[in-house]
């Protein structure tokens, strides 16, 4: 939750934060790729909202 406030009290200044969660078993290459790729699709729209490595939205 200290992350979801921190993207709020960001947005203001327009910067876009979201968390990213990574399972240990997944192998590192993938893992790199599919961050990336969340860092790609980010928007002052999904900012503070909680992601899978691999493009799942996740509950808070």
């Amino acid at each position: 939750m200290a992350a979801l406030a921190w993207a709020r009290a960001n947005a203001e200044r327009g910067v876009a934060l979201v968390l990213v969660a990574v399972e240990p078993q997944a192998a590192p290459e993938a893992v790199a790729e599919g961050v990336l790729a969340r860092l790609d699709e980010l928007t002052m729209a999904s900012s503070g909202s909680l992601w899978s490595w691999d493009g799942r939205q996740l509950p808070w």
